[in-house]
This record gives C-alpha cells, structure tokens and sequence, in this order.
C-alpha cells in the first residue's frame, strides 16, 4: 500500500482522538449550506462536526476505550475543556453546544496547524454569548482588536490563546487570530466549501444516524501530517495525488470504534485509487501464511496484476512519472538477461502485502517482508532460476523443511511495483504455498517458516478474525496496524520530538487492540471503512511477541539478569550444544559464545570492582566462570578445579559490601572463592557425606547460619569460617531424595525439609526438632515438591502422582486439585509469582510439546496450551507491568509471549 496511506491512517487516528473537541454534525436537509460551514476555508486539511456534544461526551467519556486513554496527555486536555464546561453548570452554555458544530484543522503560516471552530448562536444575544465565555474562559477577554469593522476578542485557556468571534449568528473560535480573519473573509465570500462538487457528493452520503461525521480533504492532509513526520517521507506530496475528499461516518461502542465512508476521486487529478477502479478485492488470504504476531499489514489485491498494472501505468502518466518508471524497467532489462515484464510480471498474482513481523530485529525496514500472491507457480519457478543464472547469485539454504534463497538484486521491487516498496530493498525469499515472500533479511523469513510450520497464522488467531470480522470480507486496500506488536513502526516515520510523545503514551495505546482502514472501488466513490477497538482481557489470545532464533534447543530455564548501564533486564540462555546467548528484553542477540560444559545451576551478578558493572558467574562441571557484559571472559578466569563440581554455585554478600564469597560443592567438599577466585585462607570446613543441597545463608541478630544437608541425612549449620555453628543431634532417614531449605524469621521455625520413598515429609528445624506428617498414601510413581502455589508467602506441597497434582498446605488439608494431567511433566510445576497472591504454574508435556498454565485457583489459564518443550520463564521482561512467557520449541526458537492473567 502506497505511503499515502500510512498518512492517512495516522490522520484517522488523530482525528478520532479530537472527535469531541471538534465535534461533528449529523446531516439534515441543507445542512452542507449550513451558515457556520461556510466559514470553513477550503484549504482545511480536516473537518469533524457533531452536535449535542456535551451529553456525547458524558456517554462515550465513561466507556472502556475512553478509559484507557486516561494517561494520553492530548486526552486529559479534551477532559479539562469539558470539566470547564461541566462545572459552570448554565443552561445558556448547554444551549450553545447543543448547536451544530463544525471544528477545522488548518495550516496556516510558518506550517503551523490552528483550529477553527464554527456554529450558530442558537439565537443568543451578544451579552449572553459574553456571558458564556466568561464563564468557561474564567474571566473577560484579555484584550480585542477590530478587523474590518468585526471585533476579535482575546481570552487565555489552560495556558494558550484563544481568538473569538460573534459574526452575525455565527460565533468562530480559534487558536490563531489570522484564522479567525480568514473566517469572516469566508463567511461574506462568494463561493464556499459546500459549492466543491467533491464535497457537496460526499455530505449527501453522510449518515444521519453515525455519532458524527469525519471529513479528510487529500489535497492538505499531507502538509499537516508532515508537521510530525520525520525526512524519510513526504506526506504532501502523497496526499496531493489523491486532489479529493474523503467522510467517514462515526459510530462509537463502549470497546471500539467504527468509521464507514466514501471517498471521492475526479476524473480531472491523478489519483491512486483510480487503479483500482472496477477491479475485483480478494478475501485476504495471505493471512494463511502470515505469521500471527504480523505487527503491521499492507495489503492490495484487484482482480488480476495485468489489469491492475495497466492502470497503475495510467496513474503514473497523469502524474508524468510514467517515463521514469518505465525507464527503470528498461536499464533493469538491459542490465539483465532477464525481462521484468516477462520473468517477474507474468507470474504476479492478484494479492500483494507490505508486513512487519516481531522479530529479533530492532527497526521497521529490517522486520520488513513483501509477500506476492503466484498466478503460475511453474513460471514462477522457471523465471526465478533464471534471475539467478543473471545476476550469477544462488545461495540456497535449507530451513526446516524449506530453502531460502537469495536473488541477487538491490531496490528490485520500488523500481518495478512502485514507491510504496521502498522499504524492501533486498532480495532474500521462499516460497511458500502459491506464495513467494521477500526481504530485506533472513531472520524475517525464517520467522515465517517457523509461525508457519506450526500453525500459528493470522488466519487462526481468534484476536485478528474477530477484529477483520469487522470489515467487508473482500479488500481492494487494507491497512492493520497492531498496537502492541509494531513498536517500531512509528520510529520510522515520526519526528524525534513525537516519537517521545509516543513512547511518553505506549501503554496506554497498547490498551487498545489494533487499527484497521479499508478501501474497496465503487466507481467515483470508494467505499472506506476504518475500525479501532479496545484489548480485552477476556478476549486475549497469547501472541508471541518476539521470536529469538537460537542454534538449537534448550533444555535449562533463561536467566533474568539486569543491563547496570540501562537498568533493562535482559535474559541469559545456554542452549543444548553449550552456546551461551546474552538477549535484550526486544528479543536480540547481543552477543553469543560457546563454552565446553554445561551450566550447572544457577548464574549469579556481581560487582566485582565496585564500580557498580557487573558480571556474570557461574560454574560448570570442571570450571568456575566469570564472564563480563561484552561476553568475554574476566580477568583469572575460568578458574580450572581439581574436582568436577556436583551443584550449583552459591555466592554470599554476608554484609552487602559486595565481598562476595563463592561456595563450590565438589562431591561431599564445599570449597570457599573469593571474587577473584582464590582460595579463601581460614575457611575450616571438614567434610562428611555428598552435599545433597546447595546452602542457605540465614541470618539472625547479626549472626550467619549456613545451612545445608548431606545424603546421609545430617543437617549442617556453619558459620563464616565453615565451623559447626549449630550440632544437631537429630538426622534425616537415609532414604530421603528430596531435599529443601525452609527459611523462616525465626532460626527454630526454619530448617530442612525431605521426602522418602513412601512420601512421608520430615522437618528438621535448627531447634533440633524433627516433624514428620504423611498427607497421603501413594500407590506408583510420585514426587513432592515444595512451592509456593497459591501465592499466600507459605510454602505448599505439590503432589505430581497418579495423572494429577494435588496442592497442600502445611495443615494438611488439599487446597488445589488438578485432574487428567495425561502426561508427567517434564521439569515438574514451575511456580512463578504475579501480584495480589495470583501466581502461574506451567507444566511442560515434552512429549506433545505442549505447554499447559494453571492459575494458583488450578484453573486452566485462557489461552493454554502454548506449543513448547522447553522450561518456562514468567517475568515482566519489559519492565511494562504486564507478564510475559518465556519459552522454546524443539527447532532451537525462544518465543516471548504477552501473558494476560
């Protein structure tokens, strides 16, 4: 789709955020003659008018969508203007604004955008009108000056200037004064904006029962767009070729809104959507190969590319560009072996889209894909070959089940489709289906197979058909923006300021869904639809958000560390081959580097020069590692050890004064590091049996227990020097397998806990005190695990037995069952904790590949199952207040997924 556009959309959705400070007047008879439009300068780039606007404002202000804007900085002062007016609670003032009101958006010199707002006095007398706007403006005019025997008075609102103007039954508001001097110019003129044929057609359209009425003249629009574009594009010079105007109608729901209309062309402008005119729209079928989380669509399709093609040429003659698009064409061929014509037109079919995926790239042109439709998929293939033997480029590689190649060429398709393709300037594709996708990069379309092979398309995500449902089901143009999935999208386009402005509102606009804007021919007039709609929870389907493509497989959870330069956390992974991958939270790369074993563990950040940067530690079967931010291996490090290590490492900062000690278990020898990894002097520990768990430190009145147990069941507590701070005379059976660490407030409340073989749980406090209770008698295969389910701050006990889990609390009475659990999971329940006592419990079907969360209620969660094999992560990876899933499929993907709870 043409970048017009992208311009037009962004106009739509500025104007359905100022709809009710500009308010919209549904049509009567005349009502396009109407005294007050009269004063609206054809030059406007956009028109919203209404009526009854105060009790519209009362209704829609309380609706879903209204509140989650409430955080907009544009929206609250929408809510201050009408608060104003609410409070001064005069009938006059009600009269005023339940008169028909136009509202102008105007460019005026020094490109900068003023609004006009025009309506009837209703009959008012001057004194009353005065009256009013001392009440709202809170005060007399400031000061008044006179322009051509008319007075213009001055008032100061919520810190701007504002013009005003009673002009025979007509009163005109501004924030320029000039605008309110080309008003009144306007008003006595001979010809008005109702005698343009164009607009004249459309007020007739216009529905008298809509909310109200948005008007878009194609011929200003891109001037005002330009004021917060950035230098990539030009608006203006986008607009212009459409010379027409466009209305949509306005109806608003509590969870969205929807806009139908026209648009019209004249035969007299070079007009883009003339290249449509009489061709037939597609159902949208693309969306079988597109990935579910596409973050930006657009789409055109016609009845068939020769046709299209022959008036698009047409187009581009009116707009005496036809002989340098022809021109390209031509050193292309000449360049060549190849014809364009012949061995890329031919096969052309009667659908092509522009999308975005979420990938691991940073910026819309590098997430950027063209996909087009194969009329002949056999020529299709035919001349794709023989584009390679030309540019003598044929890097084909197999992905999965597919090949992707690469043809060669640089800025093939804005040359031969036209400027709306400047984003795709490489040549990298596959096919898939009776489609072929190109881009710019190779992860794009490795993003697409894998979507793809799984099943995870547009056209089988519930969120994106129910909003298309929204739509006419056959499209000649179709724009979708996703809220949440195109971040990027705006950084190409906006101005730094604006782009600010944007992030400044991000969560509030992902609040809602998606945007969506249709086109479809109607000979003169084109049939224009456009839909925004709120992101209910009940709704939500798991989008996966970003997809991170590894060497293979993983089989340990990631680690949440944090960035000391940005505060972001940021994820480190080690794959099934031992690569380890540091990953921002936008899911890319920063660096990866291989190691020769296994992590075992946990991996720990430290500030080893306290200088507050970090770095990483953690052990592997042979080798203490510290590693610093850029991936690289920090001074006197790896630590090479005598003895393969058995448990993960342990690091205390007993005084946090980042003195860290790292404990390292080497079979039944625990081994004392300092930072630097030397041996600590002094450090006195004499060992017994294999250290069966990692040890606690608890600390209490300024004293340190170390606690840990050995598989022979005696629990030791240790001081700093690795001395028996405690003896305990009790011991654990030897047949205890699963140990704990309970720590509590008080040191004889905390202790160790264990299971045997015939689930029987003990806890052996430092009070030297054994419990034992059974909560049950098992028959086959069990395991109890010791978790926080509910999310209540008490350890619970988690049954895996018999096809099912059974939560207790520590009084032994079953809080949560789940049932027809038909598979064991594979790294048991993994417990993660939200707000409010509301935690996610994910079990893994490594098997099924399947992924299943449950709520602390044991409900399962909207949305379950996820296709995975991996262990989960729960976190809010982007610091946004919203949770997010973590996880990988057995072709070495990791998929971070939003998770509504």
């Amino acid at each position: 789709m043409r970048k017009i556009l992208i311009a037009l959309i962004s106009v739509i959705i500025i104007g359905l955020l100022g709809y009710f400070l500009i308010p919209l007047e549904p049509r009567v008879k005349n009502i396009g003659y109407s005294r007050a439009l009269n004063a609206i300068p054809p030059k406007a780039s956009f028109i919203i008018r209404s009526d009854n606007i105060l009790k519209k404002w009362s209704t829609w202000s309380k609706s879903t969508i209204a509140q989650s804007l409430n955080r907009v900085e544009s929206y609250k002062t929408l809510q201050y203007v009408f608060s104003r007016i609410d409070s001064a609670q005069n009938e006059s003032i009600n009269n005023l604004f339940n008169q028909k009101v136009f509202i102008a958006g105007v460019l005026t010199a020094g490109n900068q955008l003023n609004q006009l707002i025009a309506f009837k006095d209703g009959g008012a007398t001057k004194k009353q009108v005065e009256n009013c706007n001392e009440l709202i403006f809170g005060s007399k005019p400031k000061n008044s000056k006179e322009y051509e025997s008319y007075k213009i008075d001055f008032y100061s609102f919520n810190g701007k200037k504002v013009s005003f103007a009673h002009i025979d039954n007509v009163l005109l508001f501004s924030t320029s004064s000039i605008l309110i001097e080309e008003a009144i110019r306007e008003l006595y003129a001979k010809k008005h904006l109702p005698d343009d044929i164009g607009f004249k057609k459309l007020l007739k359209t216009a529905d008298v029962k809509s909310d109200g009425n948005f008007f878009i003249n194609f011929s200003q629009i891109g001037g005002f767009l330009n004021l917060y574009g950035n230098k990539q594009i030009d608006f203006s010079k986008s607009f212009n070729q459409y010379g027409g105007w466009a209305e949509l109608d306005l109806n608003s729901r509590d969870q969205s809104w929807m806009l139908n209309g026209f648009s019209f062309i004249s035969d007299s402008t070079s007009n883009y959507l003339s290249s449509f005119s009489g061709e037939k729209a597609q159902s949208l079928k693309v969306s079988s190969v597109l990935p579910e989380n596409t973050g930006v669509l657009k789409y055109k399709s016609y009845s068939t590319f020769e046709s299209f093609k022959r008036k698009y040429n047409q187009y581009l003659s009116k707009k005496q560009v036809l002989y340098k698009h022809q021109k390209n064409i031509l050193n292309i061929n000449k360049k060549h072996s190849f014809t364009v014509e012949k061995d890329f037109y031919s096969w052309v079919g009667n659908e092509i889209a522009l999308f975005t995926v979420n990938g691991n790239k940073t910026s819309f042109r590098e997430n950027c894909g063209l996909i087009i439709k194969i009329s002949d998929l056999t020529k299709a293939k035919a001349s794709l070959d023989k584009i390679h033997r030309s540019t003598g480029v044929d890097q084909e590689v197999q992905f999965q089940t597919l090949s992707i190649n690469d043809l060669g060429l640089t800025n093939f398709f804005p040359l031969v489709l036209g400027e709306e393709f400047n984003q795709i300037s490489g040549s990298k594709y596959l096919l898939i289906e009776d489609y072929a996708i190109f881009a710019n990069h190779e992860s794009v379309l490795k993003h697409v197979v894998n979507f793809y092979l799984r099943g995870k398309t547009l056209v089988k995500n519930i969120q994106f058909n129910n909003f298309y449902n929204q739509f006419s089901g056959e499209s000649n143009l179709f724009y979708y923006y996703n809220f949440k999935l195109a971040n990027n999208y705006f950084g190409a386009f906006l101005n730094e300021s604006d782009l600010i402005g944007y992030k400044s509102n991000q969560d509030s606009l992902n609040k809602l869904e998606a945007f969506g804007f249709q086109i479809n021919s109607n000979k003169k007039l084109y049939y224009t639809n456009a839909y925004v709609n709120y992101n209910s929870n009940e709704s939500s389907q798991n989008v996966s958000l970003i997809e991170v493509k590894l060497d293979t497989s993983y089989s340990t959870s990631p680690f949440i560390v944090k960035n000391h330069y940005t505060k972001e956390k940021e994820l480190l992974i080690q794959d099934d081959k031992n690569t380890l991958y540091l990953i921002n939270n936008v899911g890319k790369i920063i660096w990866r580097r291989g190691l020769t074993e296994s992590i075992l563990g946990p991996i720990h950040q430290v500030d080893r020069y306290k200088n507050d940067k970090l770095q990483y530690t953690f052990v592997t079967k042979n080798k203490i590692h510290q590693i610093d931010r850029n991936g690289k291996d920090v001074t006197g490090f790896p630590v090479e050890l005598k003895a393969p290590v058995t448990k993960g490492l342990v690091v205390f900062d007993y005084d946090t004064n980042r003195n860290y000690r790292m404990l390292v278990i080497q079979g039944r020898n625990i081994n004392n590091f300092n930072i630097d990894g030397q041996i600590i002097k002094g450090w006195d520990f004499k060992a017994n049996d294999i250290v069966a768990v990692e040890p606690v430190l608890i600390q209490i009145k300024n004293k340190d227990y170390i606690v840990f147990s050995d598989e022979s069941g005696l629990v030791r507590v240790l001081n700093r020097k690795g001395q028996d701070r405690i003896k305990l005379t009790n011991k654990f059976p030897s047949e205890i397998t699963n140990y704990s660490v309970w720590k509590n407030n008080a040191l004889s409340n905390s202790g160790i806990l264990g299971t045997d073989t015939n689930g029987i749980i003990y806890f052996l406090k430092l009070a030297d005190e054994m419990e034992t209770f059974a909560l049950k008698s098992f028959e086959g295969d069990f395991n109890i695990d010791y978790k926080d389910f509910n999310g209540d701050g008490i350890l619970d006990f988690v049954i895996i037995n018999d096809q099912s889990i059974q939560v207790f609390k520590n009084n032994r009475k079953i809080e949560t069952t789940i049932s027809d659990i038909e598979f064991k999971p594979a790294y048991g329940v993994q417990t993660f904790k939200l707000n409010n006592k509301q935690t996610v419990n994910i079990l893994t079907d490594k098997k099924g590949m399947k992924i299943y969360g449950y709520s602390e209620k044991g409900e399962l969660l909207k949305s379950f199952p996820i296709e995975g094999v991996s262990p989960s992560l729960v976190t809010d990876i982007d610091n946004n207040k919203s949770y997010d899933l973590i996880i990988g499929d057995n072709l070495g993907s990791l998929y971070i997924y939003s998770l509504e709870h």
